[in-house]
């Protein structure tokens, strides 16, 4: 959405416009052969993600979470959601630490929330994110 707004301009849509363009994004365009088609979608189990996945074959469906509490309980309710419309759904870990570039130690806050939330359900971890930060 950013290039039809500007890099400073914000995309404010109503909910029924945005599902319109993201319906209109998958179906309309010519993607031509492709081996993966990835939607960044906000967390949660709105419209959007509900129609798109009722309207579009799917092969999969990655779950991006942080290893925070509320944001894995918000990445539950997408799992559920997802398990019900894909047939392959994935996890990630985001912002799960990060590793000192000047001392080369890792520090993290409650990394693993992901792991083992795709232990939990049974699916599969893609892994975790981290970062090198200078000190």
């Amino acid at each position: 959405m950013g290039i039809l707004t500007g890099d400073d301009e914000p995309a404010i849509l109503r909910r029924a416009d945005g599902l319109e363009v993201s319906q209109a994004f998958v179906t309309g365009v010519a993607w031509g052969k492709l081996d993966h088609l990835i939607l960044d979608l906000p967390p949660g189990t709105g419209d959007t993600q509900l129609t798109l996945s009722q309207g579009t074959p799917l092969s999969g469906a990655i779950i991006v979470t942080t290893p925070q509490d509320v944001s894995l309980r918000i990445a539950r309710r997408g799992l559920r959601c997802s398990k019900r419309f894909s047939p392959h759904p994935r996890i990630i870990e985001n912002m799960s630490g990060f590793v000192c570039s000047h001392c080369g130690k890792r520090r993290t806050s409650s990394a693993g929330g992901g792991r083992r939330m795709s232990e939990d359900w049974g699916v599969p971890f893609l892994g975790a994110v981290r970062s090198t930060r200078k000190s």
